[in-house]
């Protein structure tokens, strides 16, 4: 596919995070269906700051993308250690718990979790009543921009070694 001038590598991160982010999209509108339909309440009136935070998290995701497909290249076992890794990573997101449940030594570790503070900002968005205190948009903001400009920057000096192998 990379034989054709017109289709860079980039392309295919940019198409799959597209696609992942509808496919996404998608399962979170019906899951917050259902969620209405078993009876549990949420506000939408944080609809601006919800797509902001799913957005920095898409934009974190192709940043990282960028930055494992340029080691994929060159690191062929990669892979096998990205998959051992998924676990732990799922378990530190804050998906199956907050930061009130967190000791408060090791809320100094999750907080350099971005997706820990996406997780924390998305339930304080939908639940008004939620205290996500310590939770921060800016630093994930920050977090997902230096990511992209590193991914973007990682990507493009290797752009060219990429394509001639």
């Amino acid at each position: 596919m990379f034989n054709y001038r017109l289709i860079k590598p980039i392309d295919t991160i940019l198409t799959r995070t597209i696609l992942e982010s509808c496919i996404y999209g998608v399962v979170y509108c019906v899951l917050l269906g259902l969620i209405w339909l078993v009876g549990d309440r949420y506000d939408l009136s944080h609809g601006i700051l919800i797509i902001a935070i799913l957005s920095l998290v898409v934009v974190l995701a192709f940043g990282c993308g960028l930055i494992l497909m340029v080691l994929g290249h060159h690191f062929h076992d990669l892979e096998k250690v990205i998959s051992l890794l998924r676990l732990p990573m799922y378990a530190f997101s804050g998906v199956m718990f907050s930061f009130q449940n967190l000791p408060d030594q090791a809320l100094g570790y999750f907080s350099w979790n971005p997706l820990f503070h996406a997780v924390e900002l998305e339930r304080a968005a939908l639940f008004p009543t939620y205290d996500s205190q310590p939770a921060s948009l800016m630093y994930l903001a920050e977090v997902a921009l230096t990511i992209l400009t590193l991914g973007l920057f990682v990507y493009k000096g290797f752009e060219k070694k990429m394509l001639r192998s």
